[in-house]
């Protein structure tokens, strides 16, 4: 594959690479060409990316970002949470590695809708209270090892729809939640009703 020239990166506000194959040494080089393209609004990308550099320079004017597979390590967070204009998150199939995922008091400004799916190693999720300010749509699935205990309340009145299905360790499905406003606090009580403490 090759990269685009800054001309032919003009007319694409929308990019989905679901293969890119070129040379290791030219790997790291092509990735960051496609996200510091300025006009770049969509980006669903599909395969490794590993740790992001603090100095990586990704659009200010993405707005949907969908990982998959990308195995992108806990540093990665506080460069994604800057991203001014972020509306959608989607990491989905360890497309995050890390074991805790941390959002800073200003993180994710702009963010709307955060998907975490079938994320193996993620456990613990912290958010300062005023981290993504305006999200109302929260859709968690098959994360095995997630504490359920650590997903936030985030009180809020902004919540249009909450997915939460969790999984029971011999793989038959525990429970699928839909809810709006303080919905951990309602699922660590089902929890405690049918998980008692010896």
């Amino acid at each position: 594959m090759r990269t685009s020239t800054s001309n032919e990166c003009q007319l694409h506000c929308s990019i989905d690479i679901i293969d890119l194959n070129c040379y290791a040494n030219e790997y790291s080089t092509v990735l960051l060409d496609f996200l510091s393209c300025k006009v770049l609004r969509t980006l669903q990308f599909k395969g490794f990316i590993g740790p992001l550099s603090p100095s990586a320079e990704i659009s200010p004017n993405l707005t949907h970002l969908l990982l998959h597979k990308s195995c992108l390590k806990q540093d990665s967070m506080p460069i994604l949470e800057k991203l001014p204009s972020l509306g959608t998150l989607v990491l989905n199939d360890d497309a995050y590695m890390g074991k805790e995922m941390v959002c800073s008091a200003s993180g994710f400004p702009q963010l709307k809708c955060l998907r975490l799916l079938n994320l193996s190693e993620l456990q613990r999720i912290q958010v300062e209270n005023t981290a993504m300010p305006i999200l109302s749509d929260i859709e968690i699935n098959n994360c095995q090892k997630l504490d359920i205990n650590s997903i936030p309340t985030l009180p809020r009145t902004t919540y249009h729809r909450v997915v939460l299905t969790l999984f029971h360790p011999r793989r038959f499905l525990l429970m699928k939640y839909i809810a709006t406003p303080a919905f951990s606090t309602m699922i660590t009580q089902f929890f405690l009703k049918t998980n008692p403490p010896p």
